[in-house]
């Protein structure tokens, strides 16, 4: 019988699965389950290693990052989530409530006079 973490590395290949695989772990709304999930996804394409190589960054800060205790920068995240295949896409919240837009008074243009 395999195990669940084995079908889930075999599984996290497929990009389709894996995109969904993010997709869920940003729902669940916790930063340390989604860089959980990202590790998981970087590990089924090769490994933090491997990923540390080809991005030219420190293995062990890279490790780091994903870990329970990390705290990588939005622009070192973009950087994994860009490297694994990804990219991110934003649609509004349900049920969280909506930025409320100002409302910006119109101007009347200024005339420019003209002298003769």
């Amino acid at each position: 019988m395999r195990r669940f973490e084995d079908t889930l590395m075999e599984n996290l290949k497929d990009p389709q699965f894996a995109s969904g695989f993010l997709d869920e772990a940003v729902e669940h709304g916790d930063p340390v389950y989604f860089r959980k999930a990202l590790g998981q996804i970087i590990k089924a394409q090769g490994g933090i290693s491997k990923a540390a190589r080809e991005m030219k960054v420190n293995r062990a800060n890279l490790s780091e990052s994903l870990s329970d205790v990390g705290n990588p920068s939005f622009n070192s995240m973009f950087d994994l989530i860009t490297h694994s295949g990804f990219r991110m896409k934003f649609t509004p919240a349900q049920g969280t409530g909506s930025l409320k837009r100002k409302r910006i008074a119109r101007r009347k243009p200024k005339r420019e006079s003209v002298r003769g």
